[in-house]
């Protein structure tokens, strides 16, 4: 019987999935399928129609869109959501699967390593800071050199992370109106707030080119940040004065790169989207969990912390 389907959503990423594919194939368990979801044509080279499924989603795919293509084929209680471009290593879904017999468990989260500098780790994990912002768990840090724990209440990479299937059923997937640099971090919190606990697995590896991430620069990703940061803001005036900060600060970072302009204007447009679609304030989350706090007292949703 399967238990795992490895859901590899391509979306401007098709010059990378053979490199996903070759890692997937070689290190899979038996008990573990693949699809792929693609947002162009695909030649299939090497013939592995036999043991990959290949689903046309068409151009102009986004994640979202991506990923609820393929839960709708997947047949497992797991599923790992690895984006085209990121490359797991031999024994990931061993280390991620045990973590699943805990019923709490709704996603495990790979420790993401550079691509470009296989020896730093590019996040143990994302937080997410209530200026709204995504934040980046030691990066940078040797993974030689530091002992990695398994820290729970922790949000995805950009590369993925293993959910249960079941789980994001209840969540009816991934949400199609926000932007891919925001798709996994607000299932995550999805998961959260409905009670599941996702966790860290040191020793499930995945590698990704920083490269291939979303973009965090211009218009778009303006828009797609403030629709963001309006949909998960906390109900504290010191949200609000931390959340102006950060975007002084992106724009005139902007500026060196001619997109202070697309920057402000995006920002405007993701407000108008919220004003327009009556966005309020997520439900807050539950001060405790297990007996065990869930909230930073510095943010306003639980994140991870580093260290």
């Amino acid at each position: 019987m399967l238990r795992l389907s490895v859901i590899i959503p391509v979306v401007r990423t098709l010059a990378r999935l053979e490199d996903t594919l070759v890692s997937v194939l070689e290190h899979k368990p038996d008990d573990c399928d693949v699809i792929v979801v693609l947002d162009e044509a695909y030649s299939d080279p090497y013939n592995l129609a036999g043991e990959v499924t290949f689903l046309s989603a068409g151009p102009g795919t986004s994640l979202s869109r991506a990923i609820n293509l393929g839960l709708g084929l997947s047949k497992t209680p797991l599923v790992h959501v690895l984006p085209s471009g990121s490359c797991v290593h031999c024994g990931w879904a061993e280390a991620a699967i045990h973590h699943f017999r805990d019923s709490r468990i709704g996603a495990v989260v790979p420790v993401t390593l550079d691509a470009q500098n296989p020896d730093r780790i590019l996040a143990a994990g994302m937080g997410y800071d209530r200026a709204g912002q995504l934040v980046y768990l030691q990066r940078g840090v040797s993974v030689r050199e530091t002992q990695l724990c398994h820290r729970t209440q922790v949000l995805p990479h950009f590369s993925g992370a293993i959910f249960r299937t079941a789980s994001l059923q209840a969540l009816h997937g991934a949400d199609e109106s926000l932007g891919d640099r925001w798709v996994l971090a607000d299932l995550t919190l999805r998961l959260l707030r409905i009670g599941s606990v996702t966790v860290l697995e040191p020793r499930c590896l995945v590698s990704s080119d920083p490269v291939t991430e979303p973009s965090a620069v211009g218009f778009a990703a303006a828009r797609d940040a403030e629709a963001f940061f309006w949909r998960w803001r906390d109900r504290r005036s010191s949200t609000f004065a931390r959340h102006l900060a950060l975007l002084t600060r992106e724009i005139w970072s902007a500026v060196s790169q001619r997109q202070a302009w697309p920057s402000m204007a995006g920002r405007i447009a993701g407000l108008t989207r919220c004003s327009q679609n009556n966005h309020r304030p997520a439900d807050q989350f539950p001060e405790k969990m297990n007996g065990k706090s869930t909230v930073s007292p510095e943010l306003g949703i639980p994140v991870a912390r580093a260290g």
